[in-house]
């Protein structure tokens, strides 16, 4: 059975789409949350998972009805950032070989896939749907009213609901990026203490939420130009409590295969 939220979604969609067959619908539904969590990183999920001795190569177990987008962070037991790649969504490549036996934690983004529902819906967080329930039905209502010589085809009115929809997804981003926390702002690491690596993928070091947004909060000024003093500054000014990762946790058992 359909949950609340997508049947309010539906809903509104036939209300301003006279004429529109429902399986349409749900295929242009579909491609709109697809576009919606690739372009947010909204949808995460941590994944913890072990090591083994002369292993680069971590093969992920897929996830009911979702697939894997981006690798967020890579942290070790102690809350140490691992270098690492995910070129193919799903497997992670260690920068290193480990020679002992780790504990690691991935933060990856989700987005929608197969197997869908019984009525053929995608599977989704129900909170997502509900806190962007508008900005959904604008995506779909801009695809649908692009096509040709349709009933409820409207150029204009396509446009408009893109660009609502593509203004609404980069709010999306940037509440994501912030973890829903009032005020924060975008994490940047100080470019005077960045170490350069040609290697690309997570970077290593205690920090390890860093992706093309720049993830987390920004440091204050640095005092001095001491990394010390500017890393002390910007610890004391987080909330002593750390906002919860929107999405599940998988504990040991998620990889499929090692190389």
């Amino acid at each position: 059975m359909a949950s609340t939220e997508i049947n309010r979604i539906m809903d509104n969609l036939r209300i301003r789409l006279p004429g529109a067959v429902d399986e349409l619908m749900k295929l242009e539904l579909f491609n709109t949350l697809n576009d919606f969590f690739q372009d947010t990183n909204l949808w995460r999920v941590r994944l913890q998972f072990s090591t083994e001795v002369g292993a680069r190569s971590y093969s992920l177990a897929p996830l009911p009805s979702s697939a894997y987008v981006r690798l967020i962070s890579l942290i070790d037991s102690k809350g140490l950032g691992v270098s690492a790649t995910m070129d193919v969504p799903g497997t992670i490549i260690l920068a290193t070989v480990p020679n002992t036996v780790q504990q690691l934690v991935a933060e990856l983004t989700l987005t929608v896939d197969d197997p869908m529902s019984v009525e053929n819906y995608p599977i989704c967080p129900d909170w997502a749907l509900n806190k962007y329930q508008n900005d959904i039905v604008d995506g779909v209502l801009g695809r649908m009213m692009s096509q040709a010589a349709k009933p409820y085809s409207n150029t204009q009115l396509a446009l408009y609901h893109a660009r609502s929809f593509r203004s609404a997804v980069a709010v999306a981003r940037m509440e994501a990026n912030r973890r829903n926390i009032y005020g924060a702002q975008s994490w940047v690491y100080p470019q005077q203490f960045a170490r350069r690596s040609r290697g690309g993928g997570v970077s290593g070091g205690p920090l390890a939420p860093v992706t093309g947004d720049q993830d987390g909060v920004i440091l204050p000024p640095a005092a001095n130009g001491s990394l010390g003093e500017y890393l002390n500054n910007w610890l004391l000014s987080l909330p002593t409590t750390l906002p919860p990762v929107a999405g599940e946790f998988w504990n040991n058992g998620g990889v499929l295969s090692v190389s």
